[in-house]
């Protein structure tokens, strides 16, 4: 029959059930989306098959745990304690790997990838369960979700700026110079309401995954021809996941652009105002700052096809691809693979490199740590003495 037990652990709630292995299979795969409750997982798994019916797929799954094998084994999943555990002779499917799609009535012979955040845990060994995710998941819930958009977007940033831009007109900093070190002050300071971590440690610490989920939902857009199922504004991965590139892209814009406007604002300052306190200089900058932040969220880019900033970031943060047509991603009408490409069917896809961000480990979102970066600049200076070629400079790469 080649059916196994599915457990799926919520945070208040446990649901069981039994349903055919590939599709037990194909719930794995779903955890790509970072669902934190059944329903969340339900339409999650709308990326691997069809629904039946309109709506989020539909189980065989009761309230209630119980983990007595079913006809091949049984597969346990605590969304909470991020723990999933395979004891079956059907599969023994991991953190990463490809299901076949589903079209609502057989499986395809399209292969679609998947790939889970790193903190995923993968035991193999019903017995190990307990062991396993008790721990881990009394941990999450004790600590509960950490809105890392709240401070780095709200407040805490503002006032960061303003204070810190304040005093640098005090001590007489370079213009540029102040720029730059108190964007790079931001991001490495440590700070309480992040849990002991910097805002850059707390914005990109699952970049990775985020690139690779993205990456594969492209991938099944070009070979199923349809956009993927997004995750939903209420969703835990919506309102909690971590930046994706686009989003530290246009995050690096946004402090840039508050930084400059602080910084305008204080030399248009007049003498009298010298004797300004910083309290004073913050109760009128700090709801200023807020309004250019709102503005310049909200402010059409023509470079990209009049969408916004915030657009952009939301798109990414529902975990979809960015695409325009062939049409559209023409740059110039007389280049032969411009003509080419307008051509193909399909949706074209653009991604935000970065390539305009000041070169400092501060703002690299591919590099854990500063060793790791240092090595990159030392392999990059051989490369630019060695090669006469000069390395691409496109903010927008198609």
């Amino acid at each position: 029959m080649s059916y196994v037990r599915l457990v799926v652990r919520e945070a208040d709630q446990d649901w069981s059930g039994t349903l055919h292995g590939s599709t037990a299979d194909r719930v794995i795969a779903a955890l790509s989306a970072d669902p934190v409750t059944l329903s969340e997982l339900q339409t999650a798994v709308g990326r691997y098959e069809k629904p039946v019916a309109a709506g989020s797929c539909q189980w065989n799954l009761k309230r209630g745990f119980c983990d007595e094998p079913y006809d091949t084994g049984i597969v346990l999943i605590d969304l909470i304690g991020r723990v999933v555990c395979v004891d079956s002779c059907y599969s023994a499917p991991g953190p990463s790997g490809d299901v076949k799609y589903h079209d609502g009535i057989a499986a395809t012979v399209v292969s679609l990838y998947y790939h889970l955040a790193e903190d995923w845990k993968f035991i193999y060994d019903i017995e190990s369960w307990h062991f396993a995710t008790d721990k881990r998941r009394d941990e999450k819930i004790k600590a509960g979700p950490l809105d890392v958009r709240k401070v780095l977007y709200g407040r805490p940033m503002i006032e960061f700026i303003a204070r810190q831009q304040f005093s640098a007109r005090v001590v007489g900093l370079d213009v540029a110079e102040s720029i730059n070190k108190i964007h790079v002050e931001w991001l490495m300071t440590s700070r309480e309401d992040l849990r002991g971590m910097t805002p850059r440690e707390a914005a990109i610490q699952q970049h990775e995954h985020v690139s690779h989920d993205l990456q594969q939902q492209q991938n099944r857009w070009a070979r199923l021809e349809e956009c993927p199922p997004d995750v939903a504004d209420s969703s835990h991965a919506f309102l909690y996941g971590s930046f994706g590139t686009h989003e530290w892209v246009e995050y690096y814009e946004l402090v840039r652009e508050l930084l400059w406007s602080c910084q305008e604002q204080l030399r248009g300052m007049n003498h009298a105002s010298d004797a300004f306190m910083v309290g004073d200089f913050l109760t009128t900058e700090v709801p200023r700052l807020e309004f250019v932040r709102e503005k310049w969220l909200d402010t059409p880019d023509l470079e990209f096809h009049g969408r916004t900033p915030r657009s952009i970031i939301d798109r990414e943060r529902h975990r979809l691809p960015e695409a325009v047509s062939g049409h559209e991603a023409i740059v110039d009408p007389d280049c032969p693979c411009c003509r080419a490409m307008a051509e193909l069917p399909g949706p074209v896809f653009w991604h935000l490199d970065g390539c305009n961000m000041d070169d400092d480990f501060a703002f690299s979102i591919y590099h854990r740590t500063y060793e790791e970066w240092e090595q990159e600049q030392r392999e990059w200076e051989q490369w630019s003495r060695e090669s006469s070629v000069e390395p691409p400079d496109s903010k927008l790469g198609f």
